[in-house]
């Protein structure tokens, strides 16, 4: 964590087709909960399942529960299912990861239950400890047109880290009992990866001094689930003074797990690397002392790094309450980039000021996995860009939030004000729902990664003291009526058959003019008459200027709003006039159609509008007489004058508070489902772009009643990203002829900066009603762990060939090698003079051959078999024994085998994606070929288009190295035995390391015509004698060179003798 913890910073980071493979949201045609599925020896759930992988495989059973028919039994509809051929399947999630399982079509023995049995292996492979994203498993039967459903998780025991570790001394359940009464406060601290992993601390008055702490693996679900530890003694072993010695806060990250005691910060030790048990280390604060400590907070922001990059890390900060001095009275929001764990001097945005009737700001917190930026306090402010631009979401003047609870999964956030008051609502939207208060002193909200929200207090009757309650429920709140109607009377105006506009009265006189307005509060609500009628709140305005109406709100009408009879409203049988009276009121005149007529204005009747279509609405406030009311306008510039309107042309609505109340503002039930097509995982999810790479996204938003066509047609989603320059980044949104709105979204990554980016999708119109309202996109510049280059061999030689180590070709040619034990290739030296390090079927029990010389001697280590002494110490799995891999050649016993001369052996290689499928490498993936043992004879031939050339010639320049074109590539080996290559992708045209390695073994070579050896023989031999004789002949004085000189003098003379006598004869 280092220098990271020490600095508060901001991070930037109609009915469908149900049969479609797409997946669909908010729809509730499902049976949840019909039958329940649990391990074999673990407790059964019915509201969820919880699900745990050991190292052993993954067993279900599924089992009906009561319900379906009183005279019916569970087993009887279990054997009919069966007889039709039906059974369960299981879909496990995450934000990168699908699997589908189906259920054996048989109940088990004495069971009435369906049962799988899935390999771990086919899971996951990795067994290391390390945080990892804990799954999402439904279990689902369709029978027909019924679907019955259970949701839950499944959570990896043997990887999470915090679960591998002892936080201190055990506690019994009754040992924490007598804690209990000296409890004034809980705190939590979740897992970011697996949010059903929690630990629990609790803070206790004077009278307890000490630190003790819960830990479940189950999110509470199991009733007795929680292990007390007490860290108390050694914690006080890191202070010199351990004098009252308490718990503040905790927060558990994905390596860390942070405890804030009232003697400051401790930290523990890495989960990653589990001991006997966890240590922690003080983190120092100058000039704090411990009433600082006591009021501080640990703030973190939740992101799972399960496949974390380089440029991921997690942040804490620790917040102390100062007071405010005169030149602080501003609230502000600043956001600079890290770089080397400090604050970079710079701003990445222009500094954002808030209105100064925004007071109170107790809290900034970011959604958990998203750019949503939440600040709070006596207002709710939203950033959905990470800090540059914010909007309001509620005021809450008189009670403001002091704490917020998230859930990634189902987006859903609780806002908590000072008096307990709840506020629910759902990330990305700009409307909430207000709730009743918390009915419990001492408790905490608390969401499990299934998103289900639950309400933790202690309770000395419960066997480990946790209490859970559904949050929302009345068992936790006291109200669940989500009524947010104030007391006053509505005017409507129509503007359309579809559309009102409800003016709020707010008497000339009244001392609450505030609480008499519509507030953000009410945007996503539905305004519902008490007798016939229901409307859409979606625009809330404020206008002090129209005197008697300071606020109003547009909505559009889902069912049509009852109007007035005659039997109610007597005075609807004559005709009326409006006329002006003292500002800002107007009389309304009745015109009776006989004197004698009982027909006349009622007091029942104030507050009641009248409405007169093409004009101004008309809200009755005051009663003068029988034939005279006074009225306030809704829109006073098309307010009619000294004008009739006779019977049946003016209307009467009452929505009315005077003598009882005859509207309210409720939760909008969900009018949406959300269909993503070609996403088979969790509601969040990430992608991984490559360099060069691209992405298509698509969502569609289906309306569950269709309108009337409209002239113009909002879009019903609002796209927000965290960092729009991280990629090119295009979309268009388009209607189709069901009315459904349908967005595709897409990225193309051309950047060569690795980084990540939120792209959240929000359907802006939705009730907080809805499972799913945002989607939240991930895209990560990097690469996806499952992308990889791999070597496809030339003969596909099957698994149970190598395990026999014998498999010919079509020339009956064996094409497996068996190596020996401690075998070295050759060197460059000779055959008999091994130079390399690596051993291949190492046995440390077994000599070395050709270990002669003592170049040989000094080289040649061993890996997986360093330090013992059998081969079988070596621990070689079968997947070890059968990789090319380099870090495993202690392990490989058999190679492929190849004929001399090895000629034109074409190197195939392909990319194998996420999307599970081989892509052929060609340029620009150039590669470079190595042999790891230095080992020459060998050379590779490749083609280069024209438009590549280039290319290759820079790219050569800058590594000094050659570079191929992986397509078309060939080797050619004139050497014998066993060569190692590992084929490298060259950087820059990927974020990842790809690279792969593969062995031939080239055998029966013939034995070469001894040319060179024969004239190098003869040469020296020459020579050799040449200078021997030379040095007898010097060592002896023979004169070798004294007959041939003599010989040569006579010859002399004798040709002179010969030339005197011809020149005698001539004369």
């Amino acid at each position: 964590m280092g220098k990271s913890l020490l600095y508060a910073v901001v991070l930037l980071w109609m009915m469908p087709d149900l049969s479609s493979p797409e997946i669909i949201y908010n729809i509730k045609e499902t049976f949840s909960a019909v039958f329940t599925c649990h391990s074999p020896g673990q407790k059964m759930m019915y509201e969820e399942i919880k699900l745990f992988l050991y190292s052993g495989d993954l067993e279900v059973q599924c089992f009906f529960l009561s319900g379906f028919n009183a005279l019916e039994s569970k087993e009887n509809k279990l054997k009919l299912f069966i007889s039709r051929g039906l059974a369960p399947t299981m879909t496990i999630t995450n934000s990168t990861y699908s699997g589908v399982f189906h259920f054996n079509l048989s109940k088990q023995a004495n069971q009435p239950a369906w049962f799988i049995s899935i390999p771990r292996e086919t899971i996951i492979h990795e067994k290391d400890i390390t945080p990892i994203e804990q799954w999402f498993v439904a279990i689902s039967l369709q029978d027909g047109l019924y679907t019955y459903i259970t949701e839950g998780t499944l959570l990896d025991l043997l990887r999470e880290p915090i679960l591998q570790w002892t936080l201190g001394k055990a506690i019994t359940n009754e040992q924490f009992h007598e804690i209990l009464p000296n409890v004034v406060g809980i705190r939590m601290g979740k897992c970011p990866c697996a949010n059903d992993v929690v630990v629990i601390g609790v803070i206790c008055n004077h009278n307890v001094q000490g630190i003790y702490l819960g830990l479940t693996q189950s999110g509470f679900w199991n009733v007795g689930g929680t292990t007390w530890y007490n860290l108390t003694e050694y914690l006080c072993s890191l202070y010199e003074d351990c004098q009252g010695f308490s718990f503040v806060d905790v927060v558990l990250t994905n390596h860390y797990l942070l405890l804030l005691t009232s003697l400051g910060l401790l930290v523990s030790s890495d989960l990653r690397y589990p001991k006997d048990q966890l240590t922690f280390s003080r983190t120092n604060f100058c000039g704090f002392e411990r009433e600082d400590y006591v009021k501080a907070k640990l703030w973190y922001t939740e992101r799972c790094f399960a496949n974390k990059e380089a440029f991921e890390d997690d942040f804490v900060s620790v917040t102390f309450e100062k007071n405010l001095t005169l030149s602080q009275e501003s609230i502000s929001v600043a956001v600079r980039n890290l770089h080397t764990d400090l604050p970079s001097p710079l701003l990445k945005f222009p500094v954002f000021n808030f209105p100064k009737d925004f007071s109170i700001a107790l809290g900034m917190v970011f959604h958990p996995r998203s750019h949503f930026l939440y600040v709070y306090g006596s207002q709710v402010w939203l950033s959905t860009d990470g800090g540059n631009s914010f909007v309001v979401v509620a005021y809450m003047t008189n009670d403001p939030i002091k704490q917020t609870y998230h859930s990634f999964y189902s987006s859903k956030i609780i806002f908590l004000s000072m008096s307990g008051r709840v506020h629910l609502s759902r990330a990305g939207l700009r409307t909430y729902t207000t709730y009743g208060k918390i009915k419990h002193r001492i408790s905490e909200f608390y969401y499990n990664q299934l998103g289900t929200g639950i309400l933790i207090t202690l309770n000395k009757s419960v066997s480990d003291c946790i209490q859970k309650y559904p949050a929302l429920s009345l068992s936790a709140l006291t109200s669940i009526d989500n009524n947010v109607a104030f007391k006053t009377a509505l005017a409507p105006q129509y503007l359309t058959l579809n559309e009102i506009i409800f003016f709020a009265y707010v008497p000339l006189t009244s001392p609450k003019k505030e609480e008499l307005k519509f507030q953000h509060v009410h945007i996503g609500k539905k305004i519902q008459s008490r007798s016939i009628g229901d409307a859409d709140i979606v625009k809330i305005m404020h206008h002090d200027e129209l005197i008697g109406f300071p606020s109003s709100a547009i909505v559009h009408v889902s069912n049509p709003f009852k109007v007035e009879n005659k039997l109610q409203s007597p005075c609807l049988e004559n005709s009326i006039t409006i006329e002006k009276d003292k500002d800002p009121f107007y009389r309304i005149h009745l015109l009776l159609k006989n004197k004698t007529s009982s027909s006349t204005f009622r007091r029942s009747d104030i507050e009641k509008t009248v409405v007169i279509p093409g004009y101004s609405s008309f809200l009755l406030v005051q009663f003068i007489d029988r034939l005279n009311v006074l009225a306030l306008s809704t829109m006073p510039t098309i307010a009619p004058f000294n004008k009739t309107f006779k019977e049946k042309e003016w209307l009467l609505y009452d929505f009315s508070m005077k003598f009882q109340t005859m509207w309210k503002i409720s939760r909008t039930p969900c009018n949406y489902w959300i269909e993503l097509e070609s996403v088979t995982t969790s509601r969040s999810f990430i992608k991984y772009i490559d360099l060069a790479n691209q992405y298509t996204f698509k969502i569609k938003v289906i309306p569950r009643q269709s309108r009337d066509a409209q002239l113009f047609q909002l879009p019903l989603l609002e796209v927000f990203s965290g960092s729009r320059h991280m990629m090119e980044m295009n979309s268009f949104g388009y209607w189709d002829n069901t009315n459904s709105y349908i967005f595709e979204f897409h990225v193309f990554n051309r950047n060569i900066i690795q980084g990540m980016t939120s792209i959240s999708f929000v359907v802006w119109q939705a009730s907080t009603a809805c499972d799913v309202t945002t989607i939240v996109l991930t895209l990560k510049a990097s690469c996806s762990y499952f992308k990889s280059m791999q070597f496809v061999p030339n003969y596909n030689i099957p698994k149970s060939a190598w395990e026999e180590g014998i498999y010919a070709n079509e020339n009956g040619f064996n094409m497996i090698k068996t190596l020996p034990d401690n075998y070295r290739p050759p060197s460059n030296m000779g055959i008999a003079i091994p130079l390399t390090d690596n051993f291949y079927n190492a046995d440390p029990s077994k000599p070395k051959p050709r270990n002669l010389f003592p170049q040989s001697r000094f080289t040649g280590k061993y890996k997986q078999c360093f330090n013992k002494s059998t081969r079988a110490e070596c621990n070689c799995s079968i997947e070890e024994k059968m990789s090319y891999a380099l870090t495993f050649s202690d392990c490989r016993e058999k190679v492929p085998r190849h004929q001399f001369p090895v000629n034109h052996y074409p190197i195939s290689l392909k990319i194998h994606n996420e999307n599970l499928r081989n892509m052929q490498m060609e340029a620009p993936y150039f590669v470079t070929i190595s042999e790891v043992n230095n080992r020459g004879s060998w050379k590779v031939k490749h083609y280069v288009p024209d438009d590549m050339k280039r290319l290759k010639k820079h790219v050569e320049g800058l590594i000094f190295r050659p570079v191929y074109n992986p397509k078309f590539l060939n080797l050619s080996i004139t050497g014998s035995e066993l060569f190692h290559f590992r084929v490298t992708v060259i950087p820059g045209v990927t974020f990842c390391d790809l690279a792969d390695e593969f062995q031939i073994y080239v055998d029966d070579v013939p034995t070469a015509f001894p040319g060179k050896p024969l004239i190098a023989s003869i040469t020296a031999a020459a020579v050799g004698g040449t200078i021997f004789f030379a040095f007898l002949f010097e060592l002896y004085n023979v004169q070798v060179w004294t007959p041939f000189k003599n010989m040569f003098l006579k010859l002399k003379t004798a040709f002179q003798i010969i030339r005197n006598r011809n020149r005698i004869s001539y004369s």
